[in-house]
């Protein structure tokens, strides 16, 4: 899942601190996930689907599918 969020940071061109604003959550959140030390838990993955409507929850999930939903691609 780190990998993933990795990958989410680096396709919309943000940092970890903008996606901790945009999410509602600290910074030390994303830190600890991207570093291996926590795992997101559901809320945290809930926010993420909400914030980013284009995101393929599929993707993110199980790492099936493109990590933009084909809606969100044109």
């Amino acid at each position: 899942m780190k990998e993933k969020i990795a990958k989410l940071i680096e396709v919309k061109g943000i940092r970890p601190t903008k996606l901790a604003e945009i999410l509602g959550v600290q910074p030390s959140a994303i830190s600890h996930i991207l570093s291996g030390r926590n795992n997101p838990g559901y809320d945290f993955i809930s926010r993420i689907l909400s914030a980013f409507p284009d995101l393929n929850a599929r993707w993110l999930l199980v790492g099936e599918g493109d990590m933009l939903s084909p809606e969100a691609i044109t």
